[in-house]
């Protein structure tokens, strides 16, 4: 499960860099002229955008590195995914920090999930 969210940073991480564009800005002066654009911050700047990314580190050390708690990593990254979509959706944290945060822990929440739910209803054999 780790390994895929290794997997979706560095996607994402790529696809932040390779996506430098250039914006047209209008001008009275010179119309057309291409302007720098301004890039967001690698770093959260607000504190619950750094609780999100930092509660997402914690689950991935937890997750390996101590003892197997029941359901911890699923209430991690459920906690981790309601402070990262709160901080880029309400408090318009634009960092790379907190998008890559959020997609991780979007994706590991839905396919953990889609798991316990087929642990539910197919059960295990």
């Amino acid at each position: 499960m780790m390994v895929l969210v290794v997997v979706v940073v560095v996607v994402v991480v790529a696809v932040l860099r390779s996506s430098k564009r250039r914006s047209v800005k209008a001008e009275v002066g010179a119309p057309g002229r291409p302007v720098d654009a301004e890039l967001p911050p690698i770093w959260p700047s607000t504190v619950v955008g750094r609780l999100g990314v930092a509660v997402l580190g914690v689950e991935m050390l937890a997750e390996t590195a101590l003892l197997s708690v029941p359901f911890l990593g699923l209430a991690a990254l459920v906690v981790a995914l309601v402070l990262t979509s709160v901080a880029r959706f309400a408090l318009h944290d634009r960092s790379a920090a907190v998008l890559v945060a959020w997609v991780a822990s979007l994706v590991v929440t839905v396919f953990w999930t889609l798991f316990l739910l087929g642990e539910v209803f197919i059960g295990h054999e």
